[in-house]
C-alpha cells in the first residue's frame, strides 16, 4: 500500500471512529478526475486511489466499500450511447473492481452484499417505442448474479435501499415509489414526474428527494411533502447523514451580497439541518454525487 493510499484509508476510518472526527464520518463525492473524501471539519479533501473518472459514489453502511460508476461510449453500426459501468473500491486499495457493465445509480443493501441499480435496457440499440428505457435491477456484489425488479418500458431509476433492507425507493415518470427487493408490493408515494434522487432517513420514516429545484422530505407511511430549501438556484441530490440530523445536497446557488441567492454554475455541496435550517456551503465549484460515511463508532 502506497503512502497516499494509506493516508486516505486512515482518513476514512477516522471519519468513522476517530475521537476528533465529525460524528457522521466523511463525505464521499466526485470532483475533478475521480472520487474524493471530504473532511467536514477542515473543509479539505483527498483523492481516493483507483477511482479515476468515478461518478455516483455511494458508501456501504459499514464504511468499508464504495460503489461508483464510470462512463464510456458504446457503439453499434448505426447508434452510439453513453453508458455507465459499476465498480467497487475499498478505501486505500490501489484499484477498483468491475462488478457489472451497463449499470448506474448504485445503492448498497444494508448488509453490503447487494447493490440496487438502474440500467438502460436498450444501450446503444434504438428502442423506438420507449422514451426512457431505464429499469431497476439488483446485483449480488461477489457473484455478479443479477435480477430485474421492474419491466414497464418507462423510466424507473435512482434506487435507494431502506435502512432495514425491506424496501427500495426509486423515481419514475409517475413520481416516487417504493418496492420490495424481490420486485413485489410496489407502492406510490408521490405522483409528479420530476421527483427524483430519494434518500432514506436513518430511522426509515422519511425520504428526502428533489424536484430538480428544491429538496423535500416526505413520510414513508403517507403524507404531504415538506420543502426544505427555497432558493433561486436549483438544490438537488440530497444525502442524509447517518445520525439523521443533517442532509448534504448539491446546489447551484450562492447566497452572498445584496442580491441574496443567485443561480451559479457549476454545482457545489451544501449541508443543512434535517429541518432545512442553517444551510451552509461545504465545497466550492464542480462537485457531484455526495454520499455520507457511517457514524463514528460504527462497524
Amino acid at each position: 500500500m502506497g503512502r497516499l493510499a494509506l493516508l486516505v484509508a486512515l482518513a476514512f476510518v477516522a471519519g468513522c471512529t476517530g475521537s476528533d472526527a465529525p460524528r457522521n464520518g466523511q463525505i464521499v463525492a466526485s470532483f475533478g478526475d475521480g472520487l474524493q473524501l471530504v473532511d467536514l471539519d477542515a473543509g479539505t479533501w483527498r483523492a481516493i486511489p483507483g477511482t479515476l473518472g468515478g461518478l455516483e459514489p455511494t458508501v456501504s453502511r459499514d464504511g468499508r466499500r464504495i460503489a461508483f460508476t464510470r462512463s464510456r461510449v458504446e457503439r453499434s453500426e448505426s447508434w452510439e450511447a453513453i453508458v455507465s459501468d459499476l465498480f467497487v473500491v475499498r478505501p486505500g486499495a490501489a484499484e477498483a473492481r468491475l462488478v457489472l457493465r451497463n449499470a448506474s445509480g448504485p445503492s448498497w443493501s444494508p448488509d453490503a452484499e447487494q447493490i440496487a441499480f438502474m440500467r438502460d435496457v436498450c444501450g446503444a440499440r434504438a428502442c423506438l417505442n420507449v422514451d426512457n428505457p431505464y429499469e431497476l435491477f439488483v446485483v449480488e456484489v461477489e457473484s455478479g448474479d443479477e435480477r430485474r425488479l421492474t419491466g414497464n418500458e418507462r423510466y424507473e431509476g435512482d434506487p435507494a435501499w431502506s435502512p432495514d433492507g425491506d424496501w427500495i425507493a426509486f423515481s419514475s415518470d409517475e413520481g416516487l415509489s417504493i418496492i420490495r427487493p424481490d420486485g413485489r408490493d410496489r407502492r406510490t408515494l408521490t405522483t409528479k414526474w420530476n421527483h427524483s434522487s430519494p434518500s432514506w432517513s436513518p430511522d426509515g420514516k422519511q425520504i428526502a428527494f428533489s424536484d430538480y429545484f428544491d429538496v423535500y422530505v416526505i413520510p414513508v407511511d403517507g403524507g404531504q411533502p415538506r420543502r426544505l430549501t427555497d432558493n433561486r438556484g436549483p438544490d438537488f441530490h440530497p444525502a442524509w447523514s447517518s445520525d439523521g440530523t443533517e442532509i448534504a445536497y448539491l446546489s447551484n446557488h450562492v447566497c452572498a451580497g445584496r442580491n441574496g441567492c443567485t443561480a451559479h454554475e457549476p454545482v457545489h455541496i451544501r449541508i443543512m439541518n434535517a429541518d432545512g435550517s442553517e444551510s451552509h456551503a461545504l465545497t466550492e465549484n464542480g462537485w457531484g454525487g455526495p454520499s455520507w460515511g457511517p457514524e463514528r463508532g460504527g462497524a
